[in-house]
């Protein structure tokens, strides 16, 4: 999660804990698992000007009550956060032009003087925030099949000569299952020789992630010398976790050097990763990087760490996955028919070229992978098959196909398949292999049998339909949560008139004859890969919920046939 205030995973919270967001995930890693590594930003501090007056303008908010989000953006509509997909092109009014480098750019820019007292709140012997009038733009570059993603930052100073500039990085990576008990035991370390800030979560515990138990932070100056001063601070035990007493207390926590507790018998995972000096004069640019790399342990961080500099190395340029299988669904009794073959004018992901890879593999497509899931077109998805090139010894040596039949399938419900292309890896840039979006081509389909030609054995089901009957329990479930929140509400009802002639109209009634609403069945739209089936969600064409009783129905089919029906609701 990326925000315009200088946050990396966290809420504007006005220096204090905003618990919901602190038990949502917030950099999850692996995707889907629910493990989240807590929160982090941008610390900005140098001295104005010739004086020696010290300010820190502070980003990330650490459920910390003396550490204020003191970055934020302007009024203006565009000055948001840019999601830019690669080698797209867009005008934003302070980047002109601007082209996407990895599979998601993520661009933002804030400035530290549109927060100051007295709009911020104080606690007791808390300094009012003074900025340093500094804009920042921030451009985080995230790419499929990489466990790390690149925050590029760029200062500028708009109204003062700044001197003895340092950047920090700031945060806690409180690592945790989304959903258990959290508690502190990660523990902190730090590779000089590396430069990599490495925080692990140590302990078999209640909260732990199994499938993740690191994260590290590596920094990258523009303008590396030998001369830079590098800070790494874990907060030992007799220490305020963050200074309270103002900016001057913050800039010689940022400027002080390696400062390690080895035992950090309270285990906050908290930390500050700071290099610097560097001069700002005004109106002039300071430019630096931050990787965030994760991993399931530390030996893989290194690994992941080793390809991401890789990548950095080859200024960004990172072979991209194939495209996406031009995916058919053919619904059938018990059975759902997949193909993915071409047809004349459509992309096939077989033939496609990568320029950015440095293996000279030009036409790098390696295989497919089908997935299924019972629950919803966003997941989560079970594996099915996996076909690769045979013969040229990488991956399962199975063969390459472009159909699959399942089958054994219940009629008349609703099943979700995507299929995906994937890369070779490129092992001279240490790029794994690729894969196309899981949820681009995904597709429902409900078999069944053929629709009939004409109206008169049309059915609702259930008849009666319950409230208490709990359908979403169902495997696969009969009513479905919501994709995005997971949360089953009154939308998500259903029942299904099954043995629809294509095309037909549906009309509902009241008992007394009043129109609930009308609906079109055909072989085109939504209920391509439905059949003779039609989902119904219990509303009025107003769209408010129907309420319990006796209904009736009638069917008209393009012969002018009419089909008349009843069915009850219990609610």
């Amino acid at each position: 999660m990326v925000e315009n205030t200088g946050n990396i995973g966290a809420g504007i919270t006005g220096g204090q804990c905003d618990i919901s967001k602190f038990a949502g995930i917030q950099n999850e890693y692996p995707l889907g698992s629910g493990c989240t590594h807590g929160r982090w930003g941008l610390w900005v501090g140098a001295k104005r000007g010739t004086g020696s007056s010290v300010g820190v303008s502070t980003g990330g908010p650490h459920c910390n009550p003396y550490v204020n989000d003191e970055f934020f953006p302007t009024a203006e509509p565009w000055d948001t956060v840019w999601a830019i997909n690669k080698d797209e092109i867009v005008d934003i009014p302070y980047w002109n032009n601007y082209t996407g480098i990895s599979h998601q750019d993520i661009v933002t820019r804030f400035s530290d003087y549109f927060i100051t007292s007295p709009n911020q709140v104080c606690l007791p012997d808390q300094e009012p925030h003074t900025p340093l009038y500094i804009d920042v733009i921030s451009v985080t570059y995230v790419w499929s099949g990489l466990d790390a993603v690149i925050h590029r930052y760029w200062i500028i100073s708009k109204q003062l000569d700044l001197t003895d500039l340092f950047v920090s990085w700031a945060g806690n990576a409180h690592i945790y299952q989304v959903g258990k008990p959290a508690t502190n035991d990660e523990f902190c370390t730090y590779d000089e020789e590396n430069r990599l800030g490495i925080i692990e979560d140590i302990t078999q515990n209640w909260d732990d992630c199994i499938n993740s138990r690191a994260v590290a932070f590596r920094m990258f100056p523009e303008d590396d010398n030998e001369s830079l001063i590098w800070s790494w601070d874990e907060y030992d035990v007799n220490n305020d976790q963050f200074p309270r007493t103002g900016d001057n207390d913050r800039y010689e926590l940022m400027t002080r050097g390696i400062v390690r507790d080895p035992i950090q018998s309270l285990k906050y995972g908290h930390f500050l990763y700071s290099v610097g000096p560097f001069q700002l004069p005004k109106n002039d640019t300071i430019q630096f990087d931050v990787v965030q790399v994760h991993g399931k342990n530390v030996d893989d961080i290194y690994n992941n760490l080793e390809n991401i500099i890789n990548v950095r190395d080859n200024n960004y340029k990172v072979p991209a996955p194939p495209p996406m299988p031009p995916l058919k669904v053919d619904i059938g009794n018990h059975q759902v028919k997949l193909s993915w073959r071409p047809d004349a004018g459509e992309t096939d992901p077989e033939t496609y070229q990568d320029e950015y890879r440095l293996d000279g593999e030009m036409v790098p497509f390696e295989g497919y992978r089908v997935y299924k899931s019972t629950n919803s077109i966003s997941g989560p998805w079970t594996i099915l098959a996996e076909y690769d090139i045979l013969g040229n010894g990488i991956g399962e040596e199975l063969g390459l196909q472009r159909e699959y039949l399942d089958i054994g399938l219940l009629n008349n419900l609703t099943y979700y398949y995507t299929v995906t292309s994937f890369s070779k890896p490129d092992t001279l840039l240490g790029v794994p292999s690729q894969e196309s979006s899981i949820f681009a081509n995904a597709k429902a389909a409900t078999p069944g049998t053929s629709p009939p030609d004409r109206a008169g054995i049309v059915a609702v089901v259930p008849n009666p339909y319950r409230s208490d009957a709990k359908y979403y329990n169902l495997e696969p479930p009969w009513e479905s949560s919501n994709a995005l929140t997971g949360i089953w509400g009154e939308e998500n009802r259903r029942v299904q008139f099954i043995n629809l002639p294509n095309p037909s109209t549906i009309r509902i009634f009241t008992l007394k004859g009043s129109l609930v609403t009308e609906l079109y069945h055909g072989i085109n739209g939504e209920n391509e890969h439905s059949g003779g089936i039609l989902n119904w969600n219990l509303t009025s064409r107003s769209g408010q919920a129907i309420a319990s009783g006796i209904y009736l129905f009638s069917i008209d089919d393009k012969y002018n046939n009419t089909q008349v029906g009843k069915f009850v609701v219990i609610k």
